[in-house]
């Protein structure tokens, strides 16, 4: 499994997945980092707040400041800024070039640390600024850092990783997407519990999160934003995303896809398939595939998408795009509706 918490304050809760999960971010809190580190966790990044985000400032000395706060707290990763200066109309040649101060920096006087460079908020930046970075060798850059969040407005974002691989030619630094979850588009922020999800459902979300991005070397892993949203009773803006509820078994494990169970009439195509999947299916065998017998249909998500399964394997079909899509490929589908 490829993902962990992001973590806010060092609750109980927060500590109990950092310590078994393959990563962790911290936000100016040592403690979860020495947990993890106790227990092997691999990846282990820390932010640090800046309280004004400075681009004119020389890189050196936004490092010092992120090493300052981290102290002796053993991190392998360090993020700086956050979310800010995305485009080249906003200030991304400053980002570059702190960025390249920043990675000079740090080689020098903590190789054992890797920058999270740029921490790209969801959806940014557009395609022409990434391609600006390509040209730029991502300012010498170990590391990108991006964020995916998914929901109502927000659809594709999850698989923003996939296209960007591919816009890049493939050559990029490994991502690293350290906040993600669910979200809405707009200026209000509203998480998994405002959204009327179960922990159930969300855990189960987050599991499948985890096991697309799994087979994907380009991606190091995501951190769920948040755990330890709140250290007591006081409110927080972020408590609507809060993951401590969640059951940490479920989000330490790949889940397991079901088996389809054939039908009892000896495995013919089941009842009740509608026009629209045969036709889909129809556009599959046209391509050469021959995918078999279908032998279930279930909803898949996002909201709207089904999944096949077939003696070819498990297929996906998405609302308004046509054909149907093996299961490692459909949600790249998705995200070109």
């Amino acid at each position: 499994m490829k993902i962990g918490p992001h973590v806010i304050f060092g609750t109980d809760r927060a500590k109990a997945w950092a310590t078994r999960a393959p990563l962790v971010k911290a936000v100016d809190d040592r403690g979860t980092l020495t947990a993890a580190a106790a227990t092997g966790v691999p990846i282990r990044i820390f932010r640090h707040f800046f309280p004004t985000q400075d681009f004119s400032r020389d890189g050196a000395d936004a490092v010092r400041e992120v090493l300052d706060a981290l102290g002796d707290a053993p991190a392998t990763h360090i993020e700086l800024f956050n979310e800010a200066a995305q485009r080249l109309d906003e200030g991304l040649r400053d980002h570059v070039r702190l960025t390249r101060q920043a990675v000079a920096f740090l080689q020098g006087a903590r190789p054992d640390l890797t920058l999270v460079a740029f921490s790209f908020s969801t959806g940014q930046p557009q395609d022409v600024d990434w391609l600006f970075l390509k040209e730029d060798g991502f300012a010498g850059a170990k590391v990108l850092g991006i964020h995916e969040y998914w929901g109502p407005g927000l659809e594709g974002n999850e698989t923003r990783h996939i296209h960007l691989h591919e816009l890049l030619g493939a050559r990029h630094p490994p991502f690293l997407i350290s906040e993600c979850g669910r979200d809405i588009a707009g200026n209000v922020r509203v998480g998994w519990k405002g959204q009327g999800l179960t922990a159930e459902q969300y855990e189960r979300e987050l599991a499948a999160f985890g096991a697309a991005i799994e087979p994907l070397d380009y991606v190091l892993g995501a951190t769920m934003y948040t755990a330890g949203a709140n250290f007591d009773a006081t409110a927080q803006p972020w408590d609507s995303y809060d993951c401590d509820p969640l059951d940490v078994g479920i989000l330490t494990q790949l889940p397991v896809l079901p088996t389809p169970t054939p039908t009892t009439n000896g495995g013919d195509i089941v009842a009740g398939l509608t026009d629209d999947l045969k036709q889909a299916m129809d556009d599959v065998k046209r391509l050469g595939l021959d995918v078999g017998k279908v032998y279930k249909v279930t909803d898949g998500w996002p909201k709207g998408t089904k999944l096949l399964f077939t003696d070819g394997g498990i297929f996906v079909t998405v609302p308004g795009v046509p054909g149907a899509y093996p299961l490692v490929d459909g949600r790249r589908v998705t995200l070109k509706k």
